[in-house]
């Protein structure tokens, strides 16, 4: 696993635009903040976040619909499309 997941690979993943992504980083529709990137943060760099926390933020996010809070497997779409 990478220690790092860039903004266009957070994008992808749950299939969101970068201004979500920047929407999601003050408060997401779960009343959960995304967390900040680790840098990246000045105009035309790369943001980068810690693969770690998005992990633990999909935990917390998510551990209503998902009994099984321990996992690291990516959520998928769906979910955030029934949400």
């Amino acid at each position: 696993m990478e220690k790092y997941l860039t903004s266009n690979a957070i994008c992808k993943k749950y299939e969101i635009s970068k201004r979500t992504l920047s929407r999601w980083e003050i408060m997401t529709p779960w009343g959960i903040p995304f967390p900040a990137p680790a840098f990246g943060n000045t105009p035309g760099a790369v943001k980068r976040y810690l693969t770690i926390e998005v992990k633990k933020w999909e935990r917390k996010c998510f551990k209503k619909n998902n009994e099984d809070t321990e996992s690291t497997d990516a959520i998928e779409p769906e979910y955030l499309k029934a949400i």
